[in-house]
């Protein structure tokens, strides 16, 4: 029984990892291997960095702009301290600005939902927090940390 008991505390810890695949100019990624794409890169340790992944239909979505406008009123250095990149991605709309999906690709992960999601994932694609509404800075700083 306490054996029983101690697999099931174990798969409920285990977190979720997110692998989807994604670009900014002529660079592709992994959310699961982007830290050591970009350590090999540049020299430097990224295994503290973390991913913004904002889910959409389009640019115009009001939740979606809603969260784009608190995540860029977030301090600076929130960024820069946390090794944080924020990735789009829109089901029905083309975005090519900074990191980005492919529609075909925000349609994979929109697949259990269709309005809006913001996901934080650690280096290696681990989901950290994940919400289907949108989170206020302080949550998205909690969860930057």
């Amino acid at each position: 029984m306490k054996i029983i008991l101690l697999i099931l505390l174990t798969l409920s810890i285990q977190a979720k990892v997110l692998n989807f695949e994604f670009q900014s100019g002529n660079n592709h990624y992994q959310s699961t291997t982007i830290s050591t794409t970009l350590s090999d890169k540049y020299k430097t340790d990224y295994k503290t960095m973390k991913i913004i992944l904002l889910e959409a239909p389009s640019r115009k979505n009001e939740m979606q702009m809603e969260q784009s406008k608190i995540l860029r009123d977030l301090p600076h250095f929130t960024f820069e301290d946390t090794l944080t990149i924020w990735v789009m991605s829109l089901t029905n709309e083309t975005y090519q600005v900074g990191y980005h999906t492919t529609m075909t690709e925000a349609k994979k992960l929109a697949k259990n939902h269709k309005n809006f999601k913001i996901t934080i994932l650690d280096s290696n694609g681990k989901i950290i927090k994940q919400s289907s509404t949108v989170m206020s800075s302080a949550e998205i700083i909690q969860a930057l940390e």
